[in-house]
């Protein structure tokens, strides 16, 4: 009766065996697509104003108001230097 047992075993553990190296290629691919989303999705509501960034304020600085103004001038021309050169 034992050997039928593990005659048994060793039928269901070797059935699985071939596929173990594909699901586990396959889950980590999912797990690092997965992880990607996640971070773009966090920059990207960081980037909104829809999460908080308080940490990336006090570690690289707010722009000044004069700053501010020059980059959104310069954003609304992209090619003011050429404009304003003839």
């Amino acid at each position: 009766m034992q050997n039928h047992s593990s005659s048994q075993h060793d039928l269901f553990s070797t059935a699985r065996r071939p596929f173990r190296g594909i699901n586990s290629k396959f889950l980590g691919g999912v797990g690092l697509f997965g992880g990607f989303l996640y971070a773009v999705m966090r920059s990207t509501q960081r980037f909104a104003g829809l999460e908080p960034n308080a940490n990336e304020v006090a570690r690289f600085g707010a722009l000044s108001t004069e700053q501010l103004a020059t980059r959104i001038n310069h954003i609304n021309v992209p090619n003011k230097s050429l404009v304003e050169s003839e």
